[in-house]
């Protein structure tokens, strides 16, 4: 199975799993239509890719904050201050 989807940043992500699924079977008193109930599940991904991504978008965000930051600093000095009156 693929799952498919984007990060925060808008990059894509498509990582490939694989789920093995162990059914037991209904007891023959059960009747003819009952139906097999799932006892155990295993999920197996590809970690090196999620590691990548995870990574990558972490590290994505800390730029996008640090530009903002940057961003809102400059703003500030370039806002003149002759609006502010000062207090005597």
């Amino acid at each position: 199975m693929t799952v498919v989807g984007c990060g925060a940043s808008g990059a894509p992500y498509s990582n490939e799993t694989i789920q093995i699924i162990h059914w037991a079977l209904p007891p023959l008193s059960a009747g003819p239509n009952a139906l097999p109930k799932m006892r155990l599940m295993k999920e197996f991904v590809d970690s090196e890719y999620a590691r990548k991504f995870f990574t990558d978008e972490r590290r994505l965000a800390k730029e996008r904050e640090q530009e903002e930051r940057e961003r809102r600093e400059r703003l500030l000095k370039s806002k003149p201050t002759s609006h502010v009156r000062k207090r005597t």
